[in-house]
């Protein structure tokens, strides 16, 4: 996508996020709930990822960012290096 959108001025950002924690799970039976315990125990940062965690995002929507294409921008807490 960014080799095609690139030539319109168009950048393409991705973002990985890992073990972030929502409101939305305590609204799901806990048969349902996933159990993050494993990941988190690998991470470098061994807790769960909170909604202010990403908001690391924002910068990638600043026009001054029209560079930043064909990246992806993870934010896990270390896991990936796992």
């Amino acid at each position: 996508m960014a080799r095609e959108l690139g030539p319109c001025g168009i950048a393409v950002k991705t973002v990985l996020p890992g073990a972030i924690q929502v409101p939305a799970e305590n609204d799901l039976p806990a048969h349902h709930r996933a159990r993050p315990e494993g990941q988190i125990a690998r991470q470098c940062v061994p807790r769960r990822g909170q909604p202010e965690d990403v908001a690391a995002i924002t910068f990638l929507a600043n026009p001054n960012t029209s560079f930043i294409t064909a990246q992806p921008l993870t934010i896990d807490g270390g896991w990936m290096p796992h």
